[in-house]
């Protein structure tokens, strides 16, 4: 009896090497896919700077690193509020990294904001256009046209109460 449930068991189950990596793919999933409290763009239309491209933003998981985002056409500012807070809280934006060749968009950018959220402050995660991408008009200063375009908005939600 025990020798047919073996069986059995070895015939409908994966192994324990194939459900590790199952979960690590399923706990990637989950830690990506976080929903984001209101995410907006930075700029109205084609970002200024911006060549017209038809270039597609590359969004990949590596189980070592991070979730990575490079190459940003589109700049965005993820807005993450205090769960419960209706009063105004502090904020700040956070400039995720990635050696101006990718973004480390979740550990640095949305785990950060987490952690925030948690203290009662409002996090906003800037998506920002990197630099070394030749499609670009002057991309020495895309990045930094980015935060200022961000931190413009932030003052301008928070004074309009939003």
């Amino acid at each position: 009896m025990i020798q047919l449930l073996r069986i059995n068991a070895g015939r409908f189950f994966f192994k324990r090497r194939s459900v590790l990596i199952l979960l690590a793919l399923l706990a990637g999933y989950i830690c990506c896919c976080q929903p984001v409290n209101h995410e907006v763009p930075l700029f109205v239309g084609q970002p200024p700077g911006t060549r017209i491209s038809k270039i597609k933003e590359d969004k990949r998981f590596d189980p070592l690193v991070d979730s990575l985002v490079s190459q940003v056409t589109f700049p965005t500012l993820s807005i993450f509020k205090p769960a419960g807070v209706t009063h105004a809280t502090p904020a700040v934006i956070i400039v995720p990294g990635g050696g101006y060749h990718t973004l480390l968009i979740e550990r640095e950018g949305r785990q950060m904001a987490r952690v925030l959220n948690e203290k009662g402050i409002t996090a906003f995660v800037l998506k920002y256009r990197l630099p070394h991408a030749g499609y670009f008009d002057n991309r020495q200063i895309v990045s930094l046209m980015d935060l200022q375009q961000a931190i413009y908005l932030v003052k301008k939600m928070l004074l309009n109460g939003a």
